[in-house]
């Protein structure tokens, strides 16, 4: 059953990649800037967001062999996925902070990096923004 809810999401969408191998899901983006993932700096590009278990995301740069790992919390509200992922901005610098895919292995938000918490004192006097980036793009 969880495997059609699955496909039937997949479908729907049509623009979302899916490896249902060993319970895998994936999504790609399209990231028009370099951005911070647990700690390392990934350069702008198309990724793919795979999650190989609940709590574990790889973000894997789809032209280099750039990637990084990171665990994830599970959404706790039940909201329609709405296809996208968010990062905070600090100054010119971008930290991912949720992925809101619509395959609901691919969902969550990532914990405040060391590196991000330290920009967001160093531009405290600044306002941080959301930047949101829509699946496939």
């Amino acid at each position: 059953m969880k495997k059609f809810a699955i496909a039937a999401a997949l479908t729907v969408a049509g623009i979302l990649s899916s490896s249902l191998h060993a319970q895998a899901a994936e999504a790609r983006f399209t990231v028009p800037f370099n951005f911070v993932v647990s700690g390392k700096t990934l350069p702008a590009g198309t990724y793919r967001f795979t999650s190989q278990r609940a709590h574990l995301l790889e973000i894997q740069n789809m032209n280099l062999k750039d990637s990084a790992l990171t665990y994830i919390s599970l959404p706790g509200s039940s909201n329609a996925p709405r296809g996208v992922i968010v990062f905070h901005r600090y100054g010119d610098r971008y930290f991912l902070r949720e992925v809101d895919s619509s395959v609901a292995l691919v969902r969550g938000e990532l914990p405040v990096s060391k590196a991000e918490k330290q920009a967001q004192r160093l531009e405290a006097s600044v306002a941080s923004e959301n930047v949101t980036v829509a699946l496939g793009n």
